[in-house]
C-alpha cells in the first residue's frame, strides 16, 4: 500500500521482506476491482517497480530506491485523482515471500513466479524503472530481470505507463541507463 510505503520513506526507514510486512502494508486481492462498467467500484492504481537489487540480502538496505520513488506516491495519487491507500505497489520484496521460505511460502512463490509478468505488462499497470544505481554495482541494463520486466512492460501497456525514473536523477552521483 502506497500509503504505508510513504510512511516508511519519510521516516528514514527501509522496506521489510513479505513475511515481516505489517497487516496495514498488504492488501486483500478482495480489494481490487477491475471492473470498468462499474461506477461504483473504488478505483485501485496499480505501479509495478522494476530495479536492481543492491545486495543479495536486501535489495536496498540504505533506502537508494525508496528515496527515489517515494516522493513521486501522492504526487502520482493525485494524478490519477485517487487517495494514496488507493495506490497499490508491485515491489517484489515486499509482494512475494522471500528466504528463508517454508513450505507454504515456497508453494506461494512458485505460484506467483508462474504470473509475475503480468505486474509488468497489464494494461491498467503502471510500470516504474528504478535504472539508477550507486556507482560500483551491475547497471540496470545488464541484469536478467530488469531486462525482462523492461521489455514486457513495452508490450501492451501504453507508452506513457511505463516511466524511466532513473532520468530524474538521483542526486547520489548514480547515473540513467536509458529508457524505455
Amino acid at each position: 500500500r502506497a500509503d504505508w510505503v510513504e510512511e516508511v520513506y519519510l521516516a528514514g526507514g527501509t522496506l521489510p521482506r513479505r513475511q515481516d510486512l505489517p497487516d496495514n502494508a498488504k492488501w486483500d486481492p478482495h480489494q481490487f476491482s477491475f471492473a470498468e462498467d462499474d461506477p461504483t467500484a473504488p478505483r485501485v492504481a496499480i505501479v509495478a517497480l522494476s530495479y536492481s537489487w543492491l545486495s543479495p540480502d536486501h535489495p536496498d538496505p540504505k533506502g537508494f530506491h525508496l528515496r527515489s520513488f517515494g516522493p513521486l506516491l501522492r504526487p502520482f495519487a493525485r494524478r490519477c485523482r485517487i487517495g494514496l491507500e488507493n495506490v497499490a505497489i508491485f515491489l517484489d520484496w515486499c509482494s512475494l515471500p522471500q528466504h528463508p521460505r517454508n513450505k507454504v511460502d515456497r508453494a506461494s512463490y512458485a505460484r506467483a513466479l508462474r504470473h509475475v509478468h503480468l505486474w509488468y505488462a497489464h494494461r491498467l499497470t503502471h510500470v516504474w524503472l528504478l535504472t539508477s544505481v550507486p556507482r560500483g554495482l551491475v547497471p540496470y541494463g545488464e541484469r536478467g530481470w530488469t531486462s525482462f520486466e523492461r521489455a514486457i512492460c513495452t508490450l501492451v501497456g501504453p507508452p506513457e505507463a511505463a516511466l524511466d525514473l532513473g532520468w530524474l536523477g538521483s542526486g547520489t552521483g548514480a547515473a540513467p541507463t536509458g529508457f524505455v
